[in-house]
């Protein structure tokens, strides 16, 4: 029984195996499955006018 589980456990890595590998083919090949776009909000537009960073941004408006 126990060479059963053995058997199966590698069965299992070598699938999970193939699948990484198929990933990196697909990421190499600019293959994506989706692609997500977000559009930043005037918050986000306003701080990067001003070169600083969220956190510099936070500071300079008391807000953290």
């Amino acid at each position: 029984m126990a060479s059963n589980k053995k058997v199966k456990r590698a069965t299992s890595e070598e699938s999970l195996g193939m699948k990484l590998l198929q990933s990196v083919r697909e990421m190499k090949a600019r293959s994506f499955a989706r692609i997500t776009e977000v559009t930043p909000n005037e918050v986000v537009l306003a701080r990067q006018g001003t070169g600083l960073s969220q956190a510099e941004f936070a500071a300079a408006l008391s807000i953290s």
